[in-house]
């Protein structure tokens, strides 16, 4: 029973190193990655786009490439940042507006409505003076 014991201790232990080993390899292959795709994205397309045929820079070329890229990165971060922001102002006017509409509504229902009551309350009242018992108090019959 203890060499079994033993058998997996070294199991887990062996484990534990391969684990670390595929870590570190992916966490290197990831910046090999990142920093080739940087290259290769950033600095050959520079190279490409603003040197002439004697690997020199073409001044108009470099700031079209420069304006391209903070376009980019404009487009990528501060246009829906903007948005998100521009939203975020927006809404309270929008939902003020709605919250208003909506109480204006509710405070001519309610208006309506006690209109209404009291148009009922002025009727039984009449009903009540042209029968004589308008002082005699409703009581409700149960059948």
């Amino acid at each position: 029973m203890g060499l079994l014991g033993e058998l997996f201790e070294a199991a887990m232990n062996f484990a534990g190193i391969i684990g670390v080993v595929l870590l570190l390899g992916a966490i290197i292959f990831g910046v090999a990655f990142a920093g080739m795709m940087t290259f290769a994205g950033v600095g050959v397309t520079w190279m490409i786009l603003t040197e002439d045929k004697d690997d020199k820079p073409v001044p108009w070329r470099v700031v079209l490439i420069i304006g391209v890229l903070t376009g980019l990165c404009f487009i990528r971060w501060y246009v829906p940042l903007l948005a998100v922001l521009a939203a975020a102002a927006a809404s309270p006017l929008v939902c003020g507006w709605e919250l208003d509409r909506q109480d204006r509504e509710n405070i001519a229902n309610k208006e309506k409505w006690e209109q209404e009551r009291q148009n009922r309350l002025a009727q039984r009242k009449s009903q009540d003076a042209q029968n004589g018992s308008a002082n005699l108090p409703r009581r409700r019959v149960k059948e």
